[in-house]
């Protein structure tokens, strides 16, 4: 239900998600034992959705949010590179078995949005993306 000391006013929303993410690292390390403790740094790529919400631009966007001030979505997806940083700790607990655990924090840096309408005063906005990972794991060596 609306609340009347809500109409006439204008509203937008953004959300940012990301759809999937890859990456190619290398890992450096010292091993003591049956211990590894290493680092990792590489590169990685990500697409991302971008949803824009609003109910301020009756202009540009009438047609497709319904005719006057209507509530729409607008989607944006963007494919992205960045940089990948990552620890990790690794334990050989049997000649072929080990397990791990990681941290990877992997920085898009920032992009550039358009906004919507054609008549709003600001016509784009900047986003900045990261993700963090924790992984753990189970590993077997074949030999």
């Amino acid at each position: 239900m609306s609340n009347p000391d809500d109409e006439g006013v204008a509203t937008s929303g953004f959300e940012s998600r990301i759809r999937w993410t890859g990456d190619l690292a290398a890992r450096f390390g010292y091993a003591w034992d049956r211990h590894l403790l290493y680092g990792k740094v590489g590169a990685a790529w990500g697409s991302f959705r971008y949803t824009e919400t609003h109910d301020d631009f009756p202009t540009t966007h009438a047609a497709s949010c319904g005719g006057g001030l209507a509530a729409c979505s607008v989607d944006i997806t963007n494919t992205r590179a960045g940089l990948l940083l990552g620890v990790g700790w690794e334990y050989a607990w049997m000649n072929n078995w080990s397990v791990k655990a990681e941290y990877n924090h992997i920085n898009y840096g920032t992009t550039t949005i358009a906004y919507p309408s054609t008549t709003a005063a600001i016509q784009s906005f900047s986003v900045k993306d990261s993700v963090d990972i924790v992984k753990v794991g189970v590993n077997y060596l074949f030999h």
